[in-house]
C-alpha cells in the first residue's frame, strides 16, 4: 500500500499538530493525469467510506479510498 519514511511521519504528526488534527487519520487520494503522471492529495479527515483501507503507522492512521487502491501499486 503506502510507504511512509521516518521523515514523512516527522511531518504527519507536525501537520496533525498544526492543524488540531491528532487522533485524525491522514487521507490520501490518488488521481491518475491524461498524461499518466499522478497528483496526490492529503488531508486528515474522520469520514469512513466503503471500500477504505487503513494502514496503522503506530501513532497515527493511513487511509486510501477504494478507487486511489489501484494506482498506489502502480
Amino acid at each position: 500500500m503506502i510507504t511512509v519514511t521516518p521523515q514523512a511521519a516527522t511531518q504527519i504528526r507536525t501537520s496533525a499538530v498544526q492543524s488540531n488534527a491528532l487522533g485524525l487519520p491522514l487521507r490520501i487520494a490518488i488521481q491518475q493525469k491524461a498524461d499518466g503522471s499522478f497528483h496526490y492529495m492529503m488531508g486528515f479527515d474522520d469520514q469512513q467510506r466503503d471500500g477504505d483501507q487503513t494502514q496503522n503507522f503506530g501513532d497515527f492512521l493511513v487511509v486510501l479510498d477504494v478507487g486511489s487502491q489501484p494506482l498506489a501499486r502502480a
